[in-house]
């Protein structure tokens, strides 16, 4: 799903909010180049994950830091040239009391706004529920564009990149040509002090990451196999879990692969940091997902740069 439209794109980002790492891995199966050196997240089960899959190889290794209110995005200008991330839903899901960008968790869409003001990056790269287009998506893309932003917007349904369900969420493509000073040429001492700190430069990515049918859904570790190679197209497997009705296509999975039966069935005393778990699904973003909303949106962005040539 590596996107090859025109233009230029990121190669150094920095992830907010960052959940289990769904959008800075679907980022980087739209752009295989691009590293992630920093992540921001304070859900102490959602950062465990995190390292867990940095470990794994599944994500950048990066540190993590676990309060969006004291980042100080400034250290990080001239360092990454995209800044990514989902700010919280909950005032904004039908779901929810319909504060929106007002309420006390959707709110922290300033702080977003605000690192993005200090990082001056080329790249933003915003996800958030499909309500966000009548609670508070006007304010965004004005913050945005203050900010000397062009930006484009997406709803898409995971099933449009292949899923068994729908979970619709929007999402927002922002670039200008007057970002902070991001060395492209020869790394300054503030990046190799970076680089230092996070174990090495950019990496190659992996295969099983690049391949758009072989990753697997954000989240679902504990019941589909660890690896993300193990769902390469060349694999036994689907690259999706079955529906839910889906009887006939779970039993042919488990039939090849037993191991993945989910535990829940099997215990008496439940599954482990249940509750946990399914927090970080409900707030998680599918990659596929995610990489076909960048591919639509940076297109669009730069066919209109080249209709419109400054």
């Amino acid at each position: 799903m590596a996107v090859h439209s025109v233009g230029v794109h990121p190669r150094r980002a920095l992830e907010l909010f960052a959940g289990g790492g769904g959008l800075a891995h679907g980022l980087k199966l739209a752009v295989p180049s691009l590293r992630t050196v920093c992540y921001v997240e304070r859900e102490a089960y959602a950062a465990a994950c995190l390292v867990a899959r940095m470990e794994k190889e599944e994500l950048d290794s990066a540190p993590v830091w676990d309060d969006v209110g004291t980042f100080d995005g400034s250290a990080w200008r001239g360092v990454v040239d995209c800044v990514s991330g989902g700010f919280p839903c909950q005032d904004i899901s039908v779901a929810g009391k319909g504060a929106g960008l007002e309420g006390e968790r959707s709110g922290l869409w300033r702080e977003y706004a605000r690192i993005v003001a200090e990082v001056r990056p080329r790249f933003v790269f915003v996800e958030n529920v499909a309500a966000l287009r009548s609670r508070g998506l006007d304010r965004v893309l004005a913050d945005l564009a203050s900010l000397g932003f062009d930006a484009e917007w997406v709803c898409l349904r995971a099933s449009d990149a292949g899923a068994p369900h729908k979970r619709e969420r929007l999402f927002v493509l922002a670039h200008t040509e007057h970002g902070g000073e991001f060395e492209r040429t020869r790394e300054t001492r503030r990046e190799a002090g970076q680089r230092a700190a996070i174990g090495g430069g950019p990496e190659r990515a992996r295969e099983g990451l690049a391949d758009a049918g072989g990753v697997r859904l954000e989240g679902s570790e504990q019941h589909w196999p660890a690896s993300s190679a193990a769902l390469r197209s060349d694999s036994d497997l689907p690259p999706w879990p079955p529906g839910r009705d889906d009887l006939e296509g779970w039993r042919s999975v488990l039939a090849k692969r037993p191991d993945i039966e989910p535990a829940i069935c099997r215990m008496a005393d439940g599954l482990a940091h249940r509750v946990d778990r399914l927090r970080l699904l409900g707030n998680g973003v599918v990659p596929q997902q995610a990489a076909l909303a960048y591919g639509l949106l940076h297109a669009r962005l730069f066919d209109a740069a080249l209709r419109d040539p400054q």
